[in-house]
């Protein structure tokens, strides 16, 4: 089985650049291990600012034009979306919960 994603599923040009580039191709570049660039696109972690140049410098070469705004939007972007789950999950929790009280009540 594959652990590479279809490019058209990935949710920025960061990842798009970092999966079109390869994770261990990428690695080997910024000297670091391949498992930080996974932990960058889970959103555990977001790069360095001295791997963020290196990265834009990588991608230049390469044709990509991918700005600093771009590496770290990835991050936001994402953590806005496990908020926007979270607040989701909360409130069908809340609801579970007053349709709970309103059974205890009958």
């Amino acid at each position: 089985m594959s652990n590479h994603k279809p490019l058209a599923l990935c949710r920025s040009k960061f990842e798009r650049f970092v999966r079109t580039y390869g994770v261990e191709r990428l690695a080997r570049g910024l000297d670091i291990r391949s498992a930080a660039i996974y932990q960058w696109l889970g959103c555990a972690t977001v790069p360095k600012p001295a791997h963020a140049a290196i990265i834009q410098r990588l991608a230049r070469e390469t044709g990509v034009k991918l700005t600093l705004e771009q590496i770290y939007q990835h991050a936001l972007d994402l953590l806005a979306g496990e908020r926007e789950s979270r607040a989701q999950r909360d409130q069908r929790r809340a609801r579970a919960r007053d349709m709970t009280l309103r059974c205890e009540g009958d």
